[in-house]
């Protein structure tokens, strides 16, 4: 089966088994795994990764240097779209899966995500585009790379001192 999607020709079928992939291969990075995620409108989507109070981690196999900047923005424009952090109207999903993930915190389900919102990427080949790295440090998203990399760091930086002024430390 696995082949059959290669060899498939359709991109996006290819694009989301490659994610799928990479997602996977990142299991167990942080402590939580495939978190549902209720909407305020009640319909649940999927966050990739969790651990309270540290990190709500979307992952995309993207190549910033290689996507529009649409393209790129589109992506980080989803992941604060889907999972805001300290949202009431976005909480772990009360679920078959959810309880039994959270067995050892049963506490956490159905409370808002906790956390630095992190879009973690493969080690790019080509710098990401100043452009892209502001747009993720505006809306709060570190984009980091699974060799543990934070991408835009400098423009994160920036937005902290915008918000608390040069004193701050």
């Amino acid at each position: 089966m696995i082949h059959r999607f290669e060899q498939s020709g359709d991109d996006h079928l290819a694009a989301m088994f490659e994610g799928r992939k990479f997602n996977h291969a990142r299991e167990g990075t942080y402590e939580y795994h495939e978190v549902t995620i209720r909407q305020p409108d009640g319909s649940v989507k999927y966050l990739d990764d969790y651990t309270p109070g540290e990190a709500v981690v979307s992952r995309k196999t993207t190549q910033f240097a290689d996507v529009t900047e649409d393209r790129a923005r589109a992506i980080i424009r989803e992941f604060a779209h889907k999972h805001p952090t300290q949202n009431p109207d976005f909480t772990i999903a009360d679920t078959p899966a959810n309880r039994a993930a959270f067995s050892s915190a049963p506490h956490l389900v159905g409370t808002p995500l906790d956390g630095s919102m992190i879009l973690e990427v493969p080690v790019q080949t080509r710098a990401v585009p100043p452009s892209v790295r502001e747009y993720a440090a505006a809306r709060g998203v570190v984009i980091h790379d699974t060799s543990g990399t934070v991408l835009n760091q400098a423009e994160l930086d920036a937005h902290v001192t915008d918000v608390f002024g040069s004193d701050f430390e």
